[in-house]
């Protein structure tokens, strides 16, 4: 067990996402925190989402709630458990998920949304469960949702307890190309994450390039953490194909379908002229739309597959034989990810397989692949590298042993944890 085995630590995290095991940030939070004593740590968080990590006491607040506390005087959120059975979680939180794909996400209706939120997520029953836990120490996921700041202060002051803020996410840098709303919107949040950090003991940030501009910004330096995946790697998984088997598990936000469709182009292509055959199969948490489906350039050799869940995803995983990685290399996507570090990077590190990266060479993914990937950082590269990591065994060992060697060698779950702990709960130590 981690240091919260101290009952005067309680941890209360607040996020917009629930805990998980398939989900971007609700999976990096469970990854620093699962060595914790269940009882010492409970999530506060602000979507539909089914809770599917049992053990952690929960408290959900959704839009339609508040939405009843402002119009209706109703109860604003409710204390959730992990109710269903394992076989059905996954499905169901991928299906509440799917949900928020019903409203556009823009600057009107985010701001609408903060309007709506207001006070009216205050409950009594809220107050009551945090009572009955008083947090000695709040993890906050920040985002761009005003909302989410003002609740975490609100506890924050409540409970006089200390405060650490993550980023993992660029909401607040500057764009070339920005209607004046957008702008107006990114200062205000600007403003509450100073403030937010102002308050803060501690500060988290996902990359090396997060860190360096955000110390400029906000003159404060902070410590980098990443998902850390398990080993996912499973040698009764795998295959030895005849043909040669891509595979894709990310999301499509952010220009990432019109990339995977130049590699179905390449694929395509190299299949018409080649006796041995390159194949891809798609796998993503959300079905995409038609446009996004359209721009994947799906054929009989470039398959969409389908959502799958955590053991599905480890087996298909250890089937390929190499693993793709994708990023836009369209302006206004490369300001958005130029901090980050998907989560899908140190996933795909720990299965030991060959990696084909293609994105801008300059942002955080591509940036931790560099040494241990096959990368393409030009869309014009595609089908040349393409064909040469899939049709060179020499060059798939070799990729396939530094990934693997960088997951051993820099992503020790048990000493970053600890060394998590020591610092979210104020012990020596530092995350390096």
């Amino acid at each position: 067990m981690g240091v919260c085995q101290d009952k005067k630590k309680r941890l209360l995290i607040i996020s917009n996402n629930v805990l998980s095991q398939t989900n971007n940030n609700g999976k990096t939070i469970l990854s620093y925190i699962d060595g914790l004593d269940k009882n010492k740590v409970r999530q506060l968080y602000f979507n539909n989402e089914q809770p599917t990590i049992e053990g952690y006491e929960y408290f959900r607040i959704t839009n339609r709630d508040v939405f009843r506390a402002k119009f209706y005087n109703k109860p604003s959120g409710e204390k959730i458990d992990c109710i269903l059975c394992p076989a059905k979680k996954e499905d169901n939180n991928t299906k509440k998920i799917q949900q928020g794909l019903k409203l556009p996400r823009n600057v009107i209706t985010c701001s609408i949304r903060n309007w709506l939120w207001g006070n009216s997520w205050i409950s009594s029953d809220l107050l009551d469960w945090l009572d009955t836990f008083k947090p000695t120490t709040i993890f906050f996921l920040g985002g761009d949702t005003l909302f989410a700041y003002d609740i975490c202060m609100f506890i924050w002051k409540r409970y006089k307890c200390r405060l650490a803020l993550y980023i993992t996410d660029d909401y607040i840098m500057p764009r070339k190309k920005e209607k004046c709303l957008n702008k107006i919107y990114r200062n205000k949040v600007k403003n509450k994450m100073q403030k937010c950090l102002k308050e803060a003991d501690i500060f988290f940030t996902v990359s090396e390039p997060m860190r360096v501009a955000y110390k400029k910004t906000f003159n404060r330096d902070s410590t980098i953490i990443v998902n850390m995946s398990p080993l996912l790697k499973r040698e009764e998984y795998q295959e030895k194909h005849e043909n040669v088997h891509l595979i894709y598990t990310g999301s499509l936000y952010y220009g990432r379908e019109n990339v995977i469709g130049l590699v179905s182009k390449a694929i395509r292509y190299y299949n018409l002229n080649n006796k041995q055959k390159i194949y891809l199969d798609i796998y993503t948490n959300r079905i995409p739309d038609m446009n996004k489906a359209n721009k994947l350039k799906l054929n009989k050799y470039v398959r969409y597959k389908g959502h799958l869940d955590s053991e599905g995803l480890i087996k298909k995983l250890n089937c390929a034989d190499i693993l793709l990685f994708v990023e836009s290399f369209e302006e206004k996507y490369v300001e958005k990810t130029k901090f980050s570090l998907s989560t899908k990077v140190t996933e795909y590190l720990s299965i030991g397989k060959p990696i084909l990266a293609i994105g801008p060479k300059n942002i955080g993914s591509m940036k931790y692949l560099e040494d241990v990937a096959m990368c393409v950082n030009s869309s014009k590269d595609i089908y040349e590298k393409l064909v040469a990591l899939s049709t060179s065994c020499k060059m798939q060992s070799y990729f396939a042993y530094e990934a693997e060697k960088k997951y051993l060698n820099n992503l020790n779950k048990l000493y970053l944890q600890k060394k998590f702990e020591d610092r979210l709960f104020g012990n020596i130590g530092e995350l390096q």
